[in-house]
């Protein structure tokens, strides 16, 4: 049976900062919000018992580092960037220096064009592939599984025109009649 793609794929060359994910995207505004509701929170608590404040703040500093801690455990550091090698609307192909486990989710940060395109979206990961004993490191195939609307028909153009640009270059090498 064979597998019809929903997008161009291409190999292209771009940076990609990926970190940990709980499954799912999380909206700044939600974050935001959370954060505001802890600080109007602790404000109050403040007048009241000054150093019960003092306590909740510290846990939460505590809680923030143990995060960080567990997600290096995870095999990523916060926020590790890795170079990509192919990419589609529907997903990438990058390099890393861990083995990924497939079905692992990660929040990705697509740096195309030398940064000047930023995209977001959250992957799952569907195959993770030692490369040659000599190059150390893995090739990690990431389907897209959440990505807004607006950053996906970016990307597809981004794509496209890359593509055309390859074209056009190997029909000037003579490489395509």
């Amino acid at each position: 049976m064979s597998e019809r793609r929903r997008f161009f794929r291409i190999d292209d060359e771009f940076e990609v900062r990926v970190l940990p994910s709980n499954g799912g995207p999380r909206p700044r505004e939600e974050a935001t919000s959370e954060a505001r509701e802890l600080g109007q929170a602790l404000a109050r608590l403040r007048k009241k018992l000054p150093e019960a404040a003092d306590v909740i703040e510290l846990l939460a500093r505590r809680v923030a580092v143990l995060e960080r801690k567990d997600e290096d455990k995870e095999g990523l550091s916060p926020a590790e960037m890795v170079q990509g090698t192919n990419i589609s609307g529907c997903g990438i192909a990058i390099y890393s220096r861990q083995d990924l486990a497939a079905g692992r989710m990660l929040e990705l940060e697509l740096l195309l064009d030398s940064g000047a395109v930023r995209l977001r979206a959250v992957g799952r990961v569907i195959s993770s592939e030692s490369l040659r004993p000599r190059e150390k490191g893995w090739l990690v195939r990431i389907d897209f599984v959440d990505i807004d609307t607006a950053d996906e028909e970016t990307l597809v153009q981004y794509v496209m025109r890359r593509q055309l640009r390859l074209l056009r270059r190997d029909r000037e090498a003579g490489l395509r009649p």
